[in-house]
């Protein structure tokens, strides 16, 4: 018998999971535009589901996640194009946004008890924490993943997530 659409779901959130704890890397994943696409809805949604919780936040939240999902995709295909290793792209794109569909429900939470303590600083410190904390995770992770496909430093792979997230929130700017 072969895999029903529901296993394969199964399987690729598993993958996921095993690339967010270190334990695997994109060249996991199945190099397929279909799961591409697919990963990047449903990160989209989930996104929107988490944020549609919290209080509303200033700006278009279809908009920022447009140029968010757009520059994550550019900056994957430009860092290996210059890796010279641009066959990586869909394992690579569908890794990042992988692990964002996994840590964007986290950070919602996170972000939630933060806000909830508002008025009392002390009370958001649980929030504050778990943050950052989440944060350092994402970026580890994704450097990781950089790092798997690119075969560049980890302290460069480092400098490159952040430079990305640097120029997305300047663009959404």
């Amino acid at each position: 018998m072969g895999d029903t659409p529901v296993s394969g779901i199964g399987q690729l959130l598993r993958q996921f999971m095993d690339i967010t704890l270190l334990k695997r890397g994109p060249e996991d994943l199945p190099a397929s535009s279909g799961v591409l696409a697919a990963t990047v809805g449903a990160c989209v949604a989930v996104s929107l589901l988490a944020s549609g919780l919290l209080p509303p936040q200033p700006g278009q939240p279809l908009l920022l996640m447009a140029i968010d999902t757009l520059m994550m995709l550019f900056w994957v295909w430009l860092l290996l194009k210059l890796a010279r290793k641009p066959e990586r792209f869909l394992q690579t794109s569908t890794g990042m946004f992988g692990v964002q569909l996994l840590l964007s429900p986290l950070f919602a939470v996170a972000l939630w008890v933060f806000l909830r303590a508002q008025d009392d600083q002390g009370q958001q410190l649980p929030g504050a924490v778990l943050i950052l904390a989440l944060g350092l995770w994402a970026l580890l992770v994704t450097a990781r993943i950089l790092k798997s496909a690119t075969g560049w430093p980890t302290f460069a792979c480092i400098a490159l997530v952040l430079a990305q997230a640097l120029v997305t929130r300047g663009l959404v700017l």
